[in-house]
C-alpha cells in the first residue's frame, strides 16, 4: 500500500507482538521484513513493504554522484553497487539503519527539499540520492509481489475512496497472478460500522474492477484492534480458491451448459462450438477450451462472459483467472502439417545440394572454368540406394557357408522357415497398404 496507510502496526497486531517499528512520519519502514507465523495449523511468512508512493521516482541524471559526503549519497552509492536480497534490502550495505528516510538525509520524505521538524532542505545531489534509496525500496516492495501467494493491499479507510496508485498495485498483483485481499484499514476515524464500511468499499472495487469478480475486502483498525482477527481467516480462504484444482467432468458440465445458454457467436458464417475444457494447473487457476475455430473466432465479450460464469460457478472471486482458447479444427491441422512438410522438403533440398549450391556439369569440381553466354541445362541426378549383394536362401551371401546349427546357432530348418515368414509377411504388407492382416502358418 502507500505510506502511512497501517501496514506495520497491521503486521504487529496479527503476530501481537512489536516485531517491526512503526512511527507516525510516513518512510519508517524501508525494508521488506518477513515474519515466520503459525495460525490454525498452517505456516505462514508475513512480509511488511515499504510504502509505495510512486510506481516510478525517477533521479535527475547525474546527480547521485555529484556530492559523495553525505550519509544519503553513501547510501545510495552502496544501493547501486550491492546486490539485492530476495525480500528486500537487508542483505544490502549503508541501509541497516532503522529510521525514516527523512533522518537520514536532513530533509522530507518526498524528496521535495522542503524542512521537516526544524531540520535544514536538502540539496541537489542529497535529493537526487534519497529518490535512489527511495526507489530501491519501492522496487524490493514491488519484487515481492513475485514471490507471495497472497498480497493483502492496504487502504486508508479514512480517504473513503481508492486512488489511482492503488488501483494500479490491484491491477500489478492480478497481473502477476497473485491472490488478492483488500484491508481498508483506519475504521476507526469514521462515524460508520465496519459493516457499512466494507459495504461502501466492494461497491466501490465493483465499480472500479469489474473483471476479477467480488475481491474480499475486510474492514480494520490497527489501534483498535477491530476487525483484525478476520483477515488471516480471509487470506487462507483466498489461498485455498487460488491453489484449488477442478474436475474435467465438472468443467465440461459447465461448458455444455453455458453453450447451451449462451451460444457463441457465429465467425464468418459458420458456428462456433466449444469441444471441451479442462485445466492445465493451479496457482494462478488455468484453463483450456477447445473449439472448432481459431481464438479469433471468439470475441472480447464473450471471453469475459465465460470469466464471469467461471468465477461464479466455482467461487474464484478475488483470484486471477488464465483463459486459453485453442483450436480442433482439422483445417488448421492440415495447413500446419503442410507447412512442415515443406520446411523437410526445403531441408531435402538444401542437403542434396551441398555446400556448393548448384549440382550443375561443373559444380563443385576444382579448376572448372566458369560458362558463359547461355544458362547451362540443369542435370537431373536420381539418388538411388546401392544395391546390395545377391544373398542366398538362408541369408548367406555368396562364397560363404549357412550354418548348419553346430555352432550353437539355429537349425537351418528354422532359419528357412523364419525367412519364409518374414517374406510373406513384407508381401502382405505392400498388397495391404500397410495394413495388418493374420496371416496361416
Amino acid at each position: 500500500g502507500r505510506p502511512n496507510v497501517g501496514k506495520s502496526s497491521l503486521l504487529n497486531r496479527l503476530v501481537k507482538d512489536e516485531r517491526v517499528v512503526v512511527g507516525p512520519m510516513p518512510g519508517v519502514t524501508r525494508d521488506a521484513v518477513q515474519v515466520d507465523w503459525h495460525f490454525k495449523g498452517r505456516n505462514l511468512r508475513l512480509v511488511d513493504t515499504a510504502g509505495v508512493r510512486k510506481m516510478r521516482v525517477a533521479p535527475r541524471p547525474g546527480a547521485a554522484a555529484a556530492s559523495t559526503s553525505s550519509p544519503a549519497s553513501t547510501a545510495a552509492a552502496s544501493l547501486a553497487k550491492g546486490p539485492r536480497a530476495p525480500w528486500g534490502l537487508s542483505a544490502l550495505p549503508g541501509t541497516v539503519e532503522l529510521g525514516p528516510l527523512s533522518l537520514i538525509g536532513g530533509g522530507s520524505f518526498s524528496g521535495g527539499g522542503s524542512s521537516l521538524h526544524g531540520l535544514a532542505p536538502l540539496s541537489g545531489a542529497d535529493q537526487a540520492a534519497e529518490l535512489l534509496l527511495e526507489q530501491r525500496c519501492i522496487d524490493a516492495a514491488l519484487d515481492s509481489l513475485g514471490l507471495a501467494s497472497v498480497v493483502v493491499l492496504v487502504l486508508d479507510g479514512a480517504s473513503l475512496k481508492m486512488r489511482r496508485l492503488e488501483l494500479s498495485l490491484a491491477g500489478r498483483v492480478l497481473d502477476e497472478g497473485r491472490a488478492l485481499v483488500i484491508v481498508a484499514n483506519k475504521a476507526d476515524l469514521l462515524d460508520s460500522s465496519l459493516a457499512m464500511f466494507r459495504a461502501a468499499v466492494s461497491t466501490q472495487l465493483a465499480e472500479l474492477l469489474p473483471r476479477h469478480g467480488k475481491i474480499p475486502v475486510v474492514a480494520t483498525s490497527a489501534v483498535t484492534g477491530a476487525g483484525v482477527g478476520g483477515v488471516l481467516p480471509v487470506v487462507l480462504s483466498a489461498h485455498d480458491r487460488w491453489a484449488s484444482r477442478i474436475s474435467t467432468g465438472l468443467l465440461n458440465r459447465w461448458l455444455k451448459a453455458v453453450e447451451r445458454l449462451h451460444p457463441p457467436a457465429r465467425h464468418k458464417d459458420t458456428p462456433v462450438r466449444l469441444k471441451y475444457v479442462t485445466q492445465l494447473k493451479a496457482r494462478p487457476p488455468t484453463f483450456v477450451v477447445w473449439c472448432n475455430k481459431g481464438p479469433e473466432a471468439l470475441r472480447g465479450d464473450y471471453l469475459s462472459f465465460l470469466h464471469k460464469k467461471l468465477r461464479a460457478e466455482f467461487n474464484l472471486d478475488g483470484v486471477p483467472l488464465r483463459l486459453l482458447i485453442r483450436s480442433t479444427s482439422r483445417k488448421l491441422k492440415d495447413r500446419l502439417r503442410g507447412i512442415a512438410d515443406r520446411q523437410v522438403a526445403d531441408r531435402t533440398v538444401a542437403a542434396r545440394k551441398g555446400p556448393g549450391g548448384t549440382r550443375g556439369e561443373g559444380a563443385g569440381r576444382k579448376g572448372a572454368a566458369p560458362s558463359s553466354g547461355a544458362a547451362p541445362k540443369p542435370v537431373v541426378v536420381r539418388i538411388t540406394p546401392a544395391a546390395a549383394p545377391p544373398r542366398g536362401l538362408l541369408g548367406h551371401a555368396p562364397g560363404e557357408q549357412p550354418d548348419d546349427g553346430g555352432g550353437g546357432g539355429n537349425s537351418v530348418p528354422e532359419i528357412a522357415a523364419q525367412l519364409l515368414a518374414k517374406r510373406r509377411a513384407k508381401k502382405n504388407k505392400a498388397l495391404t497398404g500397410g495394413r495388418r492382416y493374420r496371416t496361416r502358418t
